[in-house]
């Protein structure tokens, strides 16, 4: 978790989600659609193995100034 003046970076760990029938990770997928639409996100990518690797994001959040709703 980091912070700067205006952003902070957060993980999401929503795991692989893979079964032996199914060929793609669904939750990742409808978490990435998540990030995709809200306003607040700047960027997300997935974690680095020591943190998750494709079972993980990061998350590139816009803070709300103290004048913002």
């Amino acid at each position: 978790h980091t912070q700067t003046h205006r952003q902070t970076a957060v993980l999401i760990i929503h795991g692989q989600g893979k079964r032996p029938a199914q060929k793609r990770a669904v939750l990742k997928e409808a978490v990435a659609v998540w990030l995709q639409h809200d306003p607040v996100v700047l960027a997300y990518c997935s974690a680095q193995p020591k943190d998750g690797s494709t079972g993980a994001s990061y998350v590139l959040i816009k803070k709300k100034g103290i004048n913002e709703k």
